[in-house]
């Protein structure tokens, strides 16, 4: 699924004018929508504090990023998709959002095979924290308490995803602070696969490039070339599916692509 943003606004927005400004600015907008676009874009969700237009943006648009050519992540833009900010919310999502920004689309990839009559959901903020916190931050940024199959879960469910998730972040943790006098070949892949079995679980497939790519590269150093292409393949499609964005280079891809041409894969 792809949805091209019908209304665009610079993050600097509300910096650069005041309330009343803005309001006729982004009214001005939607007046110059085609009419079913507009109507699209006028029956969207409103639950934030406000009302109009105002409340429809800070309820549905996305944080996009546009490179500029300098360093970093580009200009920040405010983007809202009609058909994408109808997708429900859920914190073990079965589907993933990722903006073109060579298009200025947004496209849906699922995360995972979707049953018929099965609901399409994505999530609206970080996937890997804990109960509390998730339902924090959609109570303050979104004004919802999410209720979700996992959020709506029994308490003992809830309590280990919590602890996965937490297991999750300390490995992670672990294995970032390697180093040469601490590297252990061994321990390092006993992490990784805990960690990738915490993903199967959790659903954390987009969080998982790095892991990937580190187990190609002990795999590589240990001289056991089979696995290393394996894991090197597999860091690839991963940065693929779900990072690389319109061709662009990136340095994790151009990194793996190395391996493997030295493997001769």
């Amino acid at each position: 699924m792809v949805d091209a943003a019908r209304i665009i606004t610079s993050s600097q927005l509300p910096i650069q004018l005041n309330r009343d400004e803005g309001l006729a600015l982004m009214n001005s907008a939607v007046d110059m929508l085609p009419s079913s676009t507009r109507t699209q874009v006028l029956d969207l969700d409103k639950s934030a504090v406000g009302n109009g237009i105002d409340d429809i943006l800070k309820t549905n648009t996305f944080a996009c990023h546009v490179p500029d050519g300098s360093e970093g992540d580009g200009e920040g833009y405010l983007c809202l998709f009609p058909l994408v900010s109808r997708i429900n919310h859920a914190c073990r999502p079965n589907a993933n959002a990722k903006f073109i920004p060579r298009t200025l689309h947004m496209e849906i990839s699922t995360l995972r095979d979707i049953q018929p009559g099965e609901e399409i959901s994505i999530s609206y903020g970080r996937i890997d924290l804990k109960h509390a916190e998730r339902q924090k931050l959609y109570r303050d940024g979104w004004h919802f308490t999410c209720t979700c199959s996992l959020c709506s879960a029994d308490k003992y469910a809830i309590a280990g995803s919590d602890q996965r998730r937490e297991r999750f972040a300390k490995l992670h943790e672990q294995l970032s602070s390697i180093t040469g006098e601490t590297y252990d070949a061994q321990q390092i892949i006993a992490w990784e696969k805990e960690v990738l079995e915490i993903s199967d679980r959790e659903g954390f497939e987009t969080l998982i490039a790095e892991d990937l790519e580190r187990l190609a590269y002990v795999y590589n150093g240990l001289g056991r070339k089979s696995e290393a292409v394996m894991w090197a393949k597999r860091t690839r499609r991963n940065l693929m599916q779900w990072w690389v964005v319109d061709g662009r280079e990136s340095a994790e891809l151009k990194r793996i692509e190395e391996l493997l041409g030295e493997l001769g894969a």
